[in-house]
């Protein structure tokens, strides 16, 4: 049984906060990568996805 302490859940909000804001950021940046250079407008879609999982692994 895992339990977790004070100072790891208190650090777990500023954490999924950071992850969302990168995850708006670079979504709002993705169009416009897309036309500008294809592949990095990719990576910015596939790690928005990634950051997505690492939010909601911290939430879990």
């Amino acid at each position: 049984m895992n339990s977790a302490s004070a100072t790891e859940v208190t650090l777990r909000r500023p954490g999924v906060c950071c992850t969302l804001g990168n995850v708006v950021l670079h979504g709002l940046l993705v169009s416009d990568q897309l036309e500008e250079r294809f592949h990095i407008g990719v990576l910015f879609a596939v790690g928005s996805v990634v950051m997505l999982v690492v939010a909601a692994a911290l939430v879990a």
